[in-house]
């Protein structure tokens, strides 16, 4: 079954594969509560290119655009709502830890933090975000923005090509493409499942937050006032 799937993927034509890894590429990189499989996609690209499925070309090319764009995105939602609660609440939904990274980065490094970042679930999303919040050139941050794209896509897709050009690939066929399909959907999952914690548990922080104090606590407060 898990053969056929993947056959079926390799059979449906270089454009549309192309075109639902340049919209998953451009959404993961725009929107950082949108958790989507952008490293793993990279890897099936790189083997897909090196089964002759997807030309390198179009490739190395149209997929570092679609991720440089999507942080531009980004950097635009950090420029334009630096002062509402939207990044906040972007904050709240991320795994713990993850904005304090990509501030760390940020001050350390400067344009040169979308490089480490890019190979960062959520921070390289948080990243570009945070550099529109600080106005930095838009110019500098675009060109260092299809720069980093380039190496992330660059890295990850030789990757791909590298083990399904090597012998191994061919001795073990089936389990590589049964976990080229599987590993996408597996950290789709989980990315949705940490959101929807991180949601369950936010509320009912607020809900607690919301509690009235014990009477008891009131009537001690009472009588200290007295």
């Amino acid at each position: 079954m898990w053969q056929q799937d993947f056959l079926t993927l390799t059979e449906s034509g270089q454009t549309i594969i192309l075109c639902c890894l340049v919209l998953i590429l451009l959404f993961e990189s725009s929107f950082a509560f949108l958790p989507l499989p952008g490293d793993s996609l990279l890897f099936l690209a790189g083997g897909l290119v090196g089964l002759g499925v997807l030309g390198a070309y179009p490739t190395f090319i149209v997929l570092p655009l679609a991720a440089g764009f999507g942080s531009l995105v980004a950097y635009e939602q950090g420029r334009l709502l630096r002062h509402t609660s939207f990044i906040d609440r972007v904050y709240r939904l991320l795994p713990q830890g993850s904005a304090a990274k990509a501030h760390d980065m940020l001050n350390k490094h400067g344009l040169l933090a979308l490089f480490i970042s890019r190979f960062m679930p959520f921070v390289r999303v948080l990243t570009p975000m945070l550099m529109g919040a600080e106005k930095i050139s838009r110019r500098r941050f675009f060109v260092v923005s299809l720069l980093s794209a380039w190496l992330w896509v660059l890295l990850f897709s030789v990757a791909g090509w590298a083990i399904v050009a090597s012998p191994f690939y061919e001795a073990h066929q089936g389990m590589i493409n049964r976990l080229a399909v599987l590993i996408p959907v597996f950290m789709f999952v989980v990315a949705v499942i940490a959101i929807v914690l991180r949601l369950i548990v936010n509320r009912a922080v607020k809900v607690n937050d919301k509690q009235p104090a014990p009477k008891r606590l009131l009537v001690d407060m009472s009588k200290n006032t007295v």
